[in-house]
């Protein structure tokens, strides 16, 4: 995270300086900025989608050049288009505002194995990172 400067997260931005800069490893603080940031509105999955996204970006840090700012709105996005492309038969939509229009399907799907939420946030990262 430190790599970055702003992670936008559900059109809110979280600026490494002072608070990612700052922080040490595990921090309560920082996590409970981030789910106060976006654990108003999104639904248990959807926030675990976001950590899954950046979990893998903090994986993948050797691999990918990392932007000033990165979205994980449009990570997540790009994530779900990879799985509508594999499933094209999830349609149903959750609703709330700061969804991204991801698909219940796509909330459901554990996030391991080949057909996992990981695999396709990976596929996505490599896309626009890679």
């Amino acid at each position: 995270l430190n790599r970055t400067k702003s992670i936008n997260l559900a059109d809110n931005v979280l600026h490494s300086f002072p608070l990612i800069n700052d922080m040490t490893a595990g921090e309560p603080q920082f996590a409970i900025f981030v789910f106060q940031l976006a654990g108003q509105d999104l639904p248990a999955r959807l926030r675990q989608l976001y950590i899954e996204i950046i979990m893998i970006l903090g994986a993948m840090l050797h691999l990918i050049h990392i932007p000033d700012e990165v979205h994980l709105n449009l990570l997540l996005s790009q994530a779900h288009t990879i799985f509508q492309m594999d499933c094209p038969a999830s349609s149903t939509e959750i609703s709330t505002e700061k969804s991204c229009g991801v698909s219940l399907e796509f909330l459901m799907t554990p996030p391991t194995g080949q057909f996992g939420t990981l695999s396709y946030i990976t596929q996505a990262i490599t896309q626009f990172y890679g």
